[in-house]
């Protein structure tokens, strides 16, 4: 409330008539622009606050919804209101600067209108240097401080856009139904994804390129300013506290992006958990499975860095452990199926060489007969082993879903 109170206080300064009607001599001038300066300075202080409040937030855990939106209305009024501050300060340091550069212009022509220069004093010879100089620093200054306050603009515009998709994300994209067809889920979702991160990384993109040539330009102007003794907003600091804001909205937006694949990962094992235990056969395990291997391990070389926060990676760690047990359970019934129609070749193989032996026991039949026998006796171990597998595996998957619903469950749930 202190901040917002100074904020609103530098703006009635700003507009009131007794700050309009200071007198127009160029050190009235100089001294206006330095006190405006100070002003813009307060000003973007106050939103560096408010930057830094935002980033606060996107850390802080809520115990409700409605704590959140209240803290975050607070913290986009504190700097809708520090924005328009530094804007209007902008304004009338431009508009100051104009004023001085036109009266130290008066000024110098009064003092070369008739006289020598090789015959002034060095009073007067300092004098007219130091009005030349104020000529063109005012100038430049008026010239740059336009420009920043376009770039900042442009700048605030670019974060504006980058906001409005996050939240166009948030809202439409993870409420979005898409069709359960496995791979062509994954498919359709990350079609989607890449036609809005693309946006995104366009606005990102667009504000740094504005911040980094407001920074600058505000760096170019530092001479001038000297000159008239006057100090800018520290452009580095602006520069950081952007950079801050748009790496906090970076990692927001994977964080978005991470509990969306997420999600949208622990339904789909969840589907296919519930179909297995509803009877369904290999043939359609297979089908529904295909490209699952492939988005299990896209979702962990994506969020990688993701996985070193100790949180995420507890609320991730079930659903890809119960994804990877499902696929082995899958793969050891495709191996079964294989074999199975193996030991049925074998058994085939044993009933011929019965009939051959049957008529004619001395030929060399009776040792391959023992042979099939025995591969029999081997392929049907191996069958049993691998049917053992493919239950336990299936069971390890229901087991770590179950798991998954509860963290998932008791993350997504106020507290």
């Amino acid at each position: 409330m202190t901040r917002l109170f100074v904020v609103l206080a530098l703006l009635a300064m700003l507009a009131s008539p007794a700050h309009a009607a200071l007198e127009g001599s160029a050190e009235a001038l100089r001294q206006k622009t330095g006190e405006l300066a100070v002003q813009q300075r307060e000003c973007v202080k106050n939103g560096f606050a408010a930057e830094q409040l935002q980033q606060e937030i996107l850390k802080k855990s809520y115990l409700s919804p409605a704590a959140q939106r209240e803290d975050e209305d607070r913290a986009v009024h504190e700097m809708e209101t520090a924005v328009a501050c530094a804007q209007q300060a902008e304004d009338e340091l431009e508009k100051t600067l104009r004023a001085l550069e036109i009266r130290c212009q008066i000024d110098l022509d009064r003092m070369r209108a008739g006289a020598d220069v090789a015959s002034m004093s060095p009073d007067q010879r300092t004098k007219l240097e130091e009005t030349v100089a104020c000529v063109k620093a005012a100038r430049e200054l008026r010239l740059g401080v336009k420009n920043a306050q376009t770039l900042g603009n442009q700048a605030r515009q670019c974060e504006l856009e980058v906001r409005k998709v996050e939240q166009f994300v948030e809202k439409e994209y993870t409420a979005r139904e898409y069709t359960n067809e496995g791979a062509g889920t994954a498919r359709a979702r990350e079609e989607d994804r890449a036609v809005y991160e693309e946006k995104r990384q366009q606005y990102l993109q667009c504000a740094r390129v504005a911040r980094a040539q407001q920074a600058q330009l505000k760096a170019s102007l530092k001479p001038y300013a000297k000159d008239l003794k006057i100090a800018l907003v520290d452009e580095s600091q602006e520069a950081a506290s952007a950079q801050q804001r748009l790496q906090a909205e970076e990692r927001k937006a994977q964080l978005q992006y991470f509990t969306d694949d997420l999600l949208a990962l622990h339904l789909r094992v969840k589907k296919l958990v519930e179909s297995e235990a509803a009877g369904a056969g290999q043939d359609e395990l297979s089908i529904q499975t295909y490209g699952l291997k492939e988005q299990v391990d896209r979702f962990r070389s994506q969020y990688f860095a993701l996985f070193q926060a100790v949180r995420l990676r507890a609320l991730a760690t079930p659903v890809l452990s119960a994804a990877d047990a499902f696929l082995k359970g899958v793969a050891e019934w495709q191996a079964e199926t294989a074999e199975r129609e193996h030991l049925a070749f074998l058994v085939s193989e044993l009933q011929t060489t019965r009939v051959a032996v049957r008529d004619d026991p001395e030929s060399s039949n009776a040792g391959l007969q023992k042979q099939h026998e025995l591969n029999i006796k081997v392929s049907g171990r191996y069958l049993a082993r691998l049917s053992q597998e493919r239950k336990a595996q299936f069971q390890t998957a229901r087991q770590l879903l179950k798991r998954a619903d509860d963290v998932i469950a008791a993350a997504t749930t106020p507290q």
